[in-house]
């Protein structure tokens, strides 16, 4: 039974004031006493169904109900966030600047109000330096949360403001080119093996659509061994997707970003590396050139490099990189479900560039790094 008055002052203003508010208001519902985990499970789903609340008094789910599965499956997304917020999130900094209430999930919350309030299209210098200090003391597995949370987060304002929090946020954890390439590089024999069974996969698959592809088919190539945090990531996010893709948030079910932020988690893939689109929908191109990404990210030595990738934050693909003769040559490889295609350096950045134009959303590509092995 879900009661509002049965929680904090604080955390029932935030249940008035807006959904996007959930991580404040978890926060200041376990500051004030409420502990379990279900009470603030529930604080957060009927933060998001108000429909349902009456006198201050939510209607329980009843298996009776049209659409009790999508909503039983709802709750417990917002059960694991709620987990991923109580365990990950805390960060005490006794004296900094941006300690408030002393957890992550509040500071961030009300960083992100006052950015909302300011309005523009840019981050301000003055907000710029906010977040860079708030990130700075940071553990790897904390930043790896707040990238999370970003990638959940409700659109607000620009989208060029969201993608340079993004950009603060994992530049506090992000190692140069050089280290992110040796994580993610694959020795010549394993790697062309995984490229040639992903190549036939993509040309005989009967999914029929490109994240499909990707789950079933490349990642139990791109990650033998590791088909335990593989399933873990997969579990996550079919949950967290399927509450999303029904409310119509940004970055909902159709896209990559869910299930990369879960293997990010897992420390299966690098931080997200955003291409922004520059210019008009029909003329426009990404800044910076996808090929000149690749070629930074795959600089540790002769072998494979794998990359996850969304064009335009809708389609989703494969890039496999092949390296050779130290260093001196590259091949780049686009491979989807229907077919793995070998492209030279101009041919892939124009596929980025023309292939899904007009890009009337004006939307960025994300593209992250394949790890041979699970990293910090």
């Amino acid at each position: 039974m879900f009661n509002l008055a049965d929680y904090p002052a604080q955390a029932r203003r935030d249940f008035v004031e807006a959904p996007i508010l959930w991580p404040a208001a978890v926060t200041h519902a376990f500051e004030g006493g409420v502990r379990d985990v279900n009470k603030l499970t529930n604080l957060v789903f009927y933060m998001h169904h108000r429909e349902r609340v009456s006198g201050g008094v939510g209607e329980p789910l009843a298996a009776s109900e049209r659409d009790f599965e999508q909503l039983a499956t709802e709750w417990k997304a917002f059960k694991t966030v709620v987990q991923k917020v109580l365990k990950g999130m805390s960060h005490a900094t006794p004296g900094s600047s941006t300690a408030g209430s002393g957890t992550l999930a509040q500071d961030f919350t009300d960083f992100v109000k006052r950015v909302r309030r300011a309005g523009g299209r840019s981050l301000s210098a003055a907000d710029e330096k906010a977040l860079t200090e708030m990130v700075a003391p940071l553990s790897a597995e904390d930043v790896k949360t707040l990238e999370w949370i970003l990638v959940l987060w409700p659109t607000f304002g620009a989208s060029a403001k969201m993608n340079r929090m993004t950009d603060i946020v994992t530049a506090a954890v992000r190692k140069t080119d050089k280290r992110e390439s040796a994580r993610g590089r694959f020795e010549e024999a394993e790697g062309g093996a995984i490229k040639r069974r992903l190549s036939k996969a993509a040309k005989e698959t009967a999914f029929g659509q490109c994240l499909n592809f990707l789950v079933n088919e490349g990642l139990s190539e791109l990650y033998a061994g590791q088909e335990t945090k593989v399933a873990a990531a997969i579990s996550r996010y079919v949950k967290v997707a399927a509450e999303r893709k029904k409310k119509r948030q940004a970055h909902g079910g159709g896209t990559l970003s869910i299930l990369a932020s879960e293997m990010r988690l897992e420390g299966l893939v690098g931080p997200i590396n955003i291409l922004e689109w520059k210019g008009s929908a029909d003329k426009g191109h990404h800044d910076p050139n996808p090929v000149e990404l690749f070629d930074r990210l795959s600089s540790a030595g002769d072998g494979w490099y794998f990359f996850l990738a969304s064009a335009v934050s809708f389609h989703t693909f494969l890039i496999a990189v092949h390296v050779t003769s130290a260093g001196a040559s590259r091949s780049y490889f686009e491979i989807q479900d229907g077919q793995s295609v070998r492209k030279t350096p101009a041919q892939l950045k124009a596929w980025f560039d023309d292939e899904f134009s007009p890009n009337t959303k004006l939307a960025s590509s994300r593209v992250w790094q394949v790890y041979r092995r699970p990293a910090d």
